[in-house]
């Protein structure tokens, strides 16, 4: 299996999520701003892995299928079992261009 690489950077200064709950209408929420920000983030992500996916000669997965592949391509969950490694590098980046490359293979 191949690494899957992806890069999530360009998209604004990335928010802090902690202590940013907010009481709005009697519920607690996450600030607005920030929950924009996770979902352009999630869709981001979602896209760079439905373009990662290989195709066939014949035939494009699609709906369904593509959602398949993706989850049976990835850990079950974060479970050191699954995640004996994990290698962080800190890079000095300009001022809007803040984020991650975030690379997942399989290692053993």
């Amino acid at each position: 299996m191949n690494p899957i690489k992806l890069d999530v950077r360009g998209i604004g200064d990335v928010p802090s999520f902690k202590n940013n709950k907010m009481i709005a209408r009697g519920r607690l929420i996450t600030n607005p701003k920030r929950q924009k920000w996770m979902e352009h983030c999630i869709q981001l992500i979602e896209s760079q892995l439905n373009y990662a996916m290989q195709t066939s000669a014949g035939e494009t997965l699609t709906g369904q299928q593509a959602l398949c592949w993706i989850a049976q391509s990835l850990p079950c969950d974060d479970s050191r079992s699954f995640i004996p490694e994990l290698h962080i590098t800190a890079v000095d980046c300009t001022k809007g261009e803040e984020g991650a490359t975030i690379t997942i293979e399989r290692i053993g």
